[in-house]
């Protein structure tokens, strides 16, 4: 819903940038149909359950806020259930590219679910996207030994897409 608002410029109204102006300033109107809009895209993405319960507010900020407060708070242990998928996730009999869909997806919604300190020193995020390089290649079943062993021994890890695009290749080369 940010990359929505964002691209369509409206995210200050959510983020207050946007400021209701005065009911007799000329800039109102502007400012109502686009309050509007927004409230209509925020509703029309809710469940018909929650969208109802937000229809008494008047702004799109105010609905925001309200969702905000009910369901942005991370969840441990929906954090802890997905860490467990993920650890417990094999490739198995699915193709590279099924099984990197199914891990990355777990992976997108667990930092969705992360309940702790955000870090900017820029080690951490590092370190996580190590993290979920060894995983991935954890989970990997035992036809690749010698590329996932070429991936472990580079001087430096590549990105998790990049050890993907060589896994992703070397099951190419053993299909033709």
């Amino acid at each position: 819903m940010l990359t929505a608002l964002s691209a369509k410029n409206k995210l200050g109204l959510i983020t207050e940038k946007i400021t209701k102006p005065q009911i007799d300033s000329p800039y109102y109107s502007f400012w109502k149909r686009c309050n509007d809009m927004v409230i209509a895209w925020i509703t029309n993405s809710l469940s018909k359950n929650i969208a109802n319960n937000v229809m008494g507010f008047d702004t799109a900020k105010d609905i925001w806020d309200d969702i905000n407060e009910r369901f942005g708070t991370s969840n441990g242990s929906k954090y802890i259930n997905i860490q467990r998928q993920i650890n417990a996730a094999s490739q198995g009999p699915l193709d590279i590219a099924t099984s990197f869909t199914k891990l990355r997806g777990l992976l997108d919604e667990l930092s969705t679910a992360y309940v702790g300190l955000v870090c900017t020193c820029g080690a951490l995020p590092k370190f996580i996207e190590q993290q979920k390089i060894y995983q991935f290649l954890s989970g990997l079943n035992e036809s690749y030994p010698t590329c996932k062993s070429n991936i472990l021994m580079m001087s430096s890890l590549p990105s998790l897409r990049k050890a993907y695009s060589i896994l992703q290749h070397d099951e190419k080369q053993k299909e033709t």
